[in-house]
């Protein structure tokens, strides 16, 4: 909430956080990173995330997965980094500090990974007969 004004002036959708070497998580949502095909998550000294859990179920027969810690020189040289959380879902992040990530654009794992989320809840929504 202290930095939601300044948050707001820099055009950013969420705050992330870091302790200068390894990153956490963002405020209101749980961070991911892409790098060589791999999908990375930290688990532990987070609070955990159903939409983070939930993405992993989805991404696992997909492609690699690590839940471990991610370093700051990680996020700023992954191919995708992306945040998960319950009123946003899965949201691509395509700069971080004003700086692209890759090329700046969603890359080829968010696309596919988004499409597989929506029909995991959408699967979810029909099986309790429309209720969330």
């Amino acid at each position: 909430m202290r930095l939601a004004d300044a948050m707001r002036a820099a055009g950013a959708i969420d705050v992330l956080y870091h302790d200068g070497a390894h990153v956490a998580e963002c405020a209101r949502s749980a961070l991911a990173i892409v790098q060589d095909g791999t999908l990375v998550t930290r688990r532990e000294g987070v609070l955990a995330s159903v939409s983070m859990a939930q993405l992993l179920v989805v991404a696992r027969p997909r492609m690699p997965v690590e839940e471990r810690a991610i370093t700051l020189e990680e996020l700023h040289a992954a191919d995708e980094v992306r945040s998960t959380g319950a009123v946003r879902g899965v949201v691509p992040i395509v700069a971080i500090d004003g700086r692209p990530v890759a090329g700046g654009g969603v890359g080829p794992h968010a696309r596919a990974l988004f499409a597989a989320f929506a029909a995991h809840v959408d699967g979810y929504v029909a099986a309790r007969g429309g209720r969330r």
